[in-house]
């Protein structure tokens, strides 16, 4: 699990009414580690007068990029405006897990 770290991710975003449109691309290095045992999501947080509303949505694998590299992708609108702080989290996936932060595990990364 150290090993994971994003290769590269390509961001879009056009923020219009509240809502933001998201096309993101990435790379992840996996190590050893199988794309299938890995969830990468999009998390959004702004920080409002009401405390935060988060926003979670998972990113499609598009295959690899070489045995150790995952590709992902994801085109969405979000119920959140410009402000909003994304960043790409990796976590844990296995059948046998009872939830998914089960292990503790989780890498962040900072989208621009």
């Amino acid at each position: 699990w150290p090993l994971v770290h994003f290769t590269s991710i390509s961001t879009t975003r056009d923020a219009l009414n509240g809502e933001t449109d998201i096309q993101l691309s990435a790379e992840l290095y996996l190590g050893e580690l199988h794309p299938d045992h890995v969830q990468v999501e999009l998390f959004g947080a702004p920080l409002n007068g009401n405390g935060y509303h988060t926003v979670v949505v998972p990113l499609e694998q598009n295959g690899n990029g070489s045995t150790s590299i995952a590709r992902y992708s994801l085109k969405t609108r979000i119920p959140l405006g410009r402000d909003a702080e994304l960043r790409l989290r990796v976590i844990p996936r296995h059948p046998l897990l009872a939830h998914k932060h089960e292990l503790g595990l989780i890498y962040w990364k900072d989208v621009d």
